[in-house]
């Protein structure tokens, strides 16, 4: 495999998991606009992100935890 295609891969899983840097969003994208059949390869990491998605449990946080990470948010917020 080629290193660019092999790089392409590992940016495609953290785009498919909205994980990139503004960096690695930006390379990736450049990346598939010279290679548009590595479309695919996005494709698939999307499928595989909705399947993990999809697999887990949802969960209720703790009253005390959902409290603070509330005010947490509260407090960052632009104002």
């Amino acid at each position: 495999m080629m290193e660019e295609e092999e790089e392409f891969r590992d940016l495609a899983a953290g785009h498919a998991l909205n994980a990139l840097s503004a960096e690695d969003e930006t390379r990736f994208q450049e990346l598939l606009a010279a290679h548009p059949a590595w479309n695919t390869i996005v494709a698939t990491e999307l499928d595989t992100a909705a399947a993990l998605a999809d697999g887990a449990d949802d969960v209720v946080p703790r009253p005390q935890v959902r409290d603070a990470f509330l005010a947490a948010v509260k407090e960052a917020a632009p104002r």
